[in-house]
């Protein structure tokens, strides 16, 4: 790669970061289909398929139920949407969790498959 393009990737990916969710999704740089069963997404995949329209191969009723299960919140959804991906960064680093995150990291409890 020559310098040109590295330095036209450093810039592309340090604009990216002073980004939400929302914005890079208005730019068309939001995720693909959300392909995995509700109860495997994070809070964020399904407030994105349940709220703000991200392409999903699973249900609104099943979305809905894994949304009442963790109960989940639009005022949660759209703080968590609109927040700067420097903010989470950030967070990521201090290890700073909210209590919603806690909920979402034992949201899911699976029956054992025995065979």
């Amino acid at each position: 790669m020559s310098l040109k393009s590295v330095l036209l990737s450093t810039c592309i990916a340090l604009s990216l970061i002073g980004c939400s969710s929302k914005q890079a999704t208005q730019l068309g740089l939001g995720g693909g289909t959300v392909a995995k069963y509700p109860q495997y997404m994070s809070n964020a995949e399904i407030c994105e398929t349940y709220l703000y329209g991200r392409a999903t191969t699973q249900t609104k009723v099943a979305l809905a139920s894994e949304w009442n299960k963790r109960k989940l919140s639009r005022k949660y959804c759209d703080k968590k949407y609109n927040e700067y991906y420097a903010t989470k960064f950030a967070k990521w680093v201090t290890g700073i969790k909210s209590e919603q995150d806690a909920v979402d990291a034992a949201a899911t409890v699976l029956p054992a498959v025995i065979d």
